[in-house]
Parts: structure tokens; C-alpha cells; sequence
């Protein structure tokens, strides 16, 4: 199980290697995200990947190519990488100064 970390709408190129995807609302925080990039400068998110709402932290499971909430039990089988790096996010939702509300119930 690898990992990516999922993104809103980017308007800029960066040097990652970025994954677009079929627009998804968080479960919980409703932010609307589009894509994903790797880690890894050149990751491609790959099955079974995971990723996190960059807005609230909440973990998703690449499955069939859509990203899924991660069930209780995938989050008890995260590998210790993926805890820690989870724990981090949340930790920065929570200190974070703003939350993303331009970017919720968004449609095209």
C-alpha cells in the first residue's frame, strides 16, 4: 500500500506528476478534489493507494480507479508511514488558520 496526497483544483504546473480524476466531495468536509500527486515527485497513485482531503484530513482508498472513505478497518491496517503521515495532516487541519470553504458543494 502506497500513498498520494489528494488536491483541489490546481492552477498552476508543479514538478510533481499529477493524476486527474473525476471531481469527488469529501465525505466529511464536502472540499472538492479532482486530483492527486504522489508523494514521490513521480508517483502515479496506483490501486489501494491512499490519499487525504487536504482540507480536513480525511483518509480515502484508491479502489477502480475512484477514491472510496477508508472503512475502519483499512485505517487499522494503514502501514505505521501512513499513520504517522495522517496524524500530521490532522494535526495541521487543525492549526490551520482557515479552512477552504470557496471549494465546497462547488459544481461545473
Amino acid at each position: 500500500m502506497g500513498y498520494a496526497i489528494a488536491h483541489g483544483y490546481c492552477q498552476e504546473p508543479t514538478e510533481m506528476t499529477t493524476t486527474r480524476f473525476q471531481p469527488w466531495l469529501c465525505h466529511r468536509c464536502g472540499y472538492m478534489m479532482d486530483a492527486a500527486s504522489g508523494v514521490d515527485n513521480h508517483a502515479v497513485p496506483k490501486e489501494d493507494d491512499v490519499s487525504f482531503c487536504l482540507n480536513c484530513a480525511t483518509p480515502y482508498v484508491l479502489h477502480d480507479s475512484r477514491w472510496a472513505l477508508a472503512t475502519d478497518q483499512e485505517r487499522r491496517d494503514f502501514p505505521d508511514e501512513i499513520k504517522q503521515i495522517l496524524v500530521r495532516a490532522q494535526i495541521a487541519v487543525a492549526m490551520a488558520p482557515w479552512g477552504d470553504l470557496s471549494k465546497r458543494d462547488r459544481t461545473e
